[in-house]
């Protein structure tokens, strides 16, 4: 099953020796073999790594079948494993034992200095990543934060933590109190600094700090690992798929990778897997985040249909990867019986073999706080997408029927997107053609709207809206500071949105500075006063404004830049500036056309809905605010969005006929509000008129049909009618009657 390793390059010292096989190619029953053989010598310990608790479960049902010193120990959090397993070093001298441990209690070990490295073999299944991202909640890191760590900027917009109060960060490290397993490891790595590098934002630590006892800020920490800290075993196999697609090598500089995959695996192995018998299917065309299970998804009509169209699509036992998969109270009740939700974090498991039909419906798209801190380190988005996100989709599809080289039949595999569904395709050989899934979700249907009366009045508004456009498009594009920041002495300028876009991505605003993007009627306003650039002085808008709020939300569910870009057409132009909270971010669309403030408010709500998020703000007279200082930004080359493409949509129709509606309704409101204050002055005129004599009601007659016909605005019958009702005694005669209906 393999050559000896020992002809095969040096042992030990700084080389990490990789086995690069595709997902069942026998990396699994290598190591095993292994194992097998190196017992024979009496020479070494094992320790095997694993990603997930359940994949050590499996490891240890295997292993302990053929060994019968395998330890193995789970408690459902990382201190008492670490503390077992730091016994167990220190006792356990059986010549060919078998510890497995995850990888965070594997690395916890090598930080401290746990491990006797001297006739150890590690087998680490799946690549390790060369960093870890820690996020805190404010109410329960406060002692630690403000009294246990100090930060240093060490590069622009960049904090590096130390420790300030070493007793303190020990105590979060050794406590056996699993309150404080969130803590431990972020204890641990700033203890260890020559093992361990942590980075924050310089704004997002200043906000969460200034929140943390607020409760609403959250805080992600990236630990960089010092590769040193796996060098001096006696051997260290890393198992795993797709290493060139890895950022190991990129992070990992001082260590030297030795493939060693085709020494090892008997059967000459492939970067490639024998696709003919998997067919791979897609649902949309572009990402959208509008069908990615989150906890602000309840009520979405998107992902509603989606899983009664997948509900009725397939009639076998189904594997569905979905970010929340533990929130079953709802997923539940959404699938039938036929499906198994899992989350998309498995990896190596081989229980699923039995399943031919697979939906990954998780995101594949890199958090923008990953994306703008490793940018820094010339990581991009691409690399981090291809590593991680569908890295992770990879393995979650692969655990199914794919695997099992008896299956003869076709097996299923249901991607997000095409993009997806295309680089996945690209590691089969001989697959079928790419098919997109065909569901039958009705988002974009012809609406059918209950009155025709009003669906005309939708027609005549978008008409009407679409010949302003010709109208106002040789106007210049304007934009209104609350500071001059562009250098032309004036607060209202005239440039165009790409220099905007420029000057908005590079300028470091000084002060409390805001920008709206639209042009006011001058007459109105005489001067730049920010209190009268209302709707109402409003006359068209150059762009659009998104204000993307992230705040409370998990990794996963967060808003992304990419869940923007893939909400509007094809090539679309956008500019992206991050804010001072962390995890929120300005967006800025540039239009070719000039909008309106009711057209502005119906294509934001269309965009809106298609990036599936809640954002801060929905006006077109909206001050945005001029962040201080460069936090963050980037822009996505394109042409600027033509408007009406999203204008004349299903979409659009139902947001206008829906106004039109509340609007009608306000009118009715207004009305029936005019007619109870008609009632009430004209009875309170007939109360009056009642308390007076009737000798003086003869004269008061003249001024109280005055009051009721110019005050409570009735006709010559409602007063007629109202006066026989509320004075019934003294027109109870036809004679009086008469004489109100010839009062002029």
């Amino acid at each position: 099953m393999f050559k000896n390793q020992r002809v095969l390059i040096p042992l030990g010292g700084d080389s990490i020796k990789v086995i690069n096989a595709v997902c069942g190619a026998g990396k699994s029953f290598t190591a095993k073999s292994m194992i097998k053989r190196f017992q024979t010598e009496n020479k070494y310990q094992f320790i095997i790594v694993a990603k997930t608790v359940s994949l050590c479960q499996q490891w240890h049902d295997e292993l302990s079948l053929i060994n019968k010193n395998v330890v193995f120990y789970h408690s459902g959090n990382t201190v008492s494993p670490v503390f077992t397993f730091q016994n167990e070093f220190k006792n356990n001298t059986t010549i060919n034992a078998i510890f497995i441990m995850t990888e965070a209690c594997f690395e916890l070990l090598l930080a401290t200095n746990s491990i006797p490295k001297k006739n150890k073999k590690v087998i680490h299944d799946e690549f390790m990543k060369p960093y870890d991202i820690i996020s805190l909640d404010c109410p329960q890191s406060h002692e630690l934060i403000t009294q246990g760590i100090s930060v240093t900027e060490y590069e622009e917009g960049t904090y590096r933590l130390s420790s300030k109060n070493n007793s303190l960060l020990e105590k979060y490290q050794n406590s056996n109190d699993a309150a404080y397993n969130v803590f431990k490891p972020l204890a641990t790595a700033i203890l260890q600094s020559h093992n361990f590098k942590c980075d924050v934002n310089k704004k997002d630590w200043d906000a969460y700090v200034s929140n943390v006892q607020k409760g609403k800020e959250k805080l992600e920490i990236f630990v960089f690992k010092n590769d040193t800290m796996y060098h001096g075993f006696n051997d260290f196999f890393l198992l795993g798929a797709l290493f060139e697609t890895t950022l190991i090598k990129q992070v990992f500089s001082d260590t030297t990778f030795h493939d060693i995959t085709y020494g090892f695996i008997f059967q000459k192995p492939t970067k490639t897997h024998d696709g003919s018998k998997i067919q791979v299917c897609y649902l949309f065309n572009n990402y959208s985040r509008t069908f990615i299970e989150t906890k602000t998804t309840s009520g979405n009509r998107v992902w509603d249909e989606l899983v009664k169209e997948i509900n009725i699509t397939f009639d076998n036992k189904v594997l569905v990867y979905i970010n929340n998969h533990k929130r079953n109270e709802r997923i539940n009740s959404g699938f039938n019986e036929n499906f198994i939700i899992e989350s998309p974090n498995v990896i190596g498991i081989n229980s699923y073999k039995y399943i031919k039909t697979s939906v990954y419906l998780a995101s594949t798209n890199p958090t923008n706080i990953a994306v703008s801190y490793f940018a820094k380190k010339g990581i991009t988005r691409e690399q981090i997408e291809k590593s991680v996100s569908r890295y992770n989709m990879y393995q979650a599809l692969m655990r199914d029927a794919s695997r099992d080289q008896q299956n003869q039949d076709i097996v299923v595999w249901v991607v997000p997107t095409e993009s997806d569904a295309i680089w996945i395709h690209n590691l089969l050989v001989d697959a079928p053609p790419i098919e997109k899934l065909e569901i039958n979700i009705k988002t974009d249907r012809r609406i059918k709207f209950d009155d025709p009366e009003i669906a005309r009045k939708v027609t005549d508004i978008q008409n009407k809206e679409r010949k302003r456009w010709k109208k106002l498009e040789p106007k210049p594009d304007t934009f209104m500071f609350t500071e001059n920041v562009f250098n032309t002495g004036k607060q209202e300028v005239n440039i165009s949105q790409d220099d905007f876009i420029a000057g908005w991505i590079e300028h470091t605003a000084q002060g409390e500075t805001h920008v709206i993007n639209a042009q006011f009627n001058k007459q109105r306003t005489k001067k730049i006063d920010f209190d009268k650039l209302t709707r109402e002085n409003h006359q068209y808008s150059n762009g659009l404004f998104l204000d993307i709020d992230n705040d409370g939300l998990k990794d996963d569910e967060m808003t992304t830049y990419q869940d923007v870009i893939n909400a509007l057409p094809e090539g679309t132009k956008l500019a992206f500036r991050n804010t001072m909270t962390c995890g929120n971010f300005h967006v800025f669309i540039p239009t070719k056309q000039k909008l309106s403030y009711e057209a502005y408010k119906v294509v934001q709500r269309v965009i809106i809905s298609k990036i599936g998020c809640d954002p801060a703000t929905q006006k077109a007279t909206q001050k945005i605010h001029f962040d201080k200082g460069q936090v963050g930004s980037y822009v996505h080359e394109g042409s600027y969005l033509d408007v009406d493409i999203i204008y004349r949509t299903n979409e659009a129709r139902e947001i206008i006929y829906k106004q039109i509606i509340q609007e009608e309704k306000r009118d009715d409101d207004v009305e029936n509000m005019a007619k109870k204050t008609n009632y009430e002055s004209a009875k309170k005129s007939c109360d009056k008129f009642n308390s007076i004599s009737d000798k003086e009601k003869h004269n008061a007659i003249y001024g109280l049909v005055k009051d009721l016909r110019h005050k409570a605005h009735m006709t010559e019958n409602e007063i007629e009618m109202f006066c026989s009702q509320n004075c019934p005694y003294f027109f109870g005669s036809s004679e009086r009657l008469k004489k109100l209906r010839n009062i002029k």
